[in-house]
């Protein structure tokens, strides 16, 4: 359906049931849960870098 529609952002879409819209937001979550645990790891070290050098 994405692609039937010619949309350039999966956003616009209405049918959230459509299994290609589906497959897309799977792949994009999965993306952004690695970025986002990729930054919470170097908000841990640079917050004990800190503490340290606070002391």
């Amino acid at each position: 359906m994405f692609q039937t529609h010619k949309q350039r952002c999966i956003l616009i879409l209405t049918r959230w049931d459509d299994p290609t819209a589906q497959q897309l937001y799977l792949i994009a979550r999965r993306a952004i849960e690695g970025i986002e645990k990729e930054q919470d790891e170097r908000i841990v070290v640079l917050q004990t870098i800190c503490g340290v050098n606070e002391t």
